[in-house]
């Protein structure tokens, strides 16, 4: 039985480094040590260090553009969720001004799949969603996934249009992203909060429990190394 999405303290690594105060505090919760910037007076958690704990489930919270997010952890069914060498949402954006266009002036929301291992992976059958209490929401079908690949899905509610159009869009005041095999088993389940139009959140590097709000997002490609 899968553990059910952890929530955790926000985190967001930035690609610029900030300016101002800075403190560590013990995490209560995973047992984890947190470096905080204190902007305009209010606590931001800014990186993790483990010391030990571990979460679990594939799953966890990313925040929002306002500069909270946060890492995944790992799948305890055998199928782990990002960082754990299985198919991960390895990045998505709510918020779609301009920075993707299905031609026609449409921009629709989108979510990536990243598969790690050096075999193809089968997604037919497999489901996705935008609702944590409806896991086969919408079905895959004809889709996989090459070798070390990415995947495009694009969160525009037509699933008309083909095989990689989703039967919902993502909520770009917040939500959740539930990724499960043909057998039901949860891949990656996570939740975020409000999003800024045209940021997307990631994992960098591909496929790892480290999420980065980013401007210059990569849809259909690696995310890079973070460096």
């Amino acid at each position: 039985m899968a553990p059910a999405p952890t929530s955790v303290l926000p985190v967001v690594r930035m690609r610029e480094p900030l300016r101002g105060a800075w403190r560590v505090m013990p995490g209560a919760l995973l047992g984890c040590s947190f470096l905080v910037f204190m902007a305009c007076g209010e606590p931001v958690v800014l990186d993790v260090g483990d010391t030990g704990a571990t979460t679990g489930g594939g799953s966890g919270e990313v925040g929002g553009g306002s500069g909270d997010g946060d890492s995944g952890g790992d799948e305890g069914t055998g199928d782990d969720g990002g960082g754990g060498g299985f198919v991960s949402i390895n990045e998505f954006m709510a918020s779609n001004g301009d920075t993707l266009e299905m031609g026609d002036e449409v921009y629709p929301d989108w979510i990536e799949l990243y598969n790690p291992r050096d075999s193809e992976i089968d997604l037919d059958g497999w489901t996705i969603t935008d609702d944590l209490d409806e896991p086969d929401k919408h079905t895959l079908s004809g889709l996989s996934i090459v070798p070390g690949g990415h995947l495009l899905l694009y969160a525009d509610g037509d699933p008309d249009q083909g095989s990689q159009h989703l039967s919902f869009g993502l909520d770009a005041g917040g939500e959740a992203i539930g990724l499960y095999n043909a057998d039901g088993d949860p891949m990656d389940r996570l939740t975020y909060e409000a999003q800024q139009q045209d940021i997307s959140a990631a994992r960098v590097p591909d496929g790892s429990l480290d999420w980065l709000l980013v401007d210059d997002p990569t849809p259909g490609e690696s995310n890079g190394d973070g460096e």
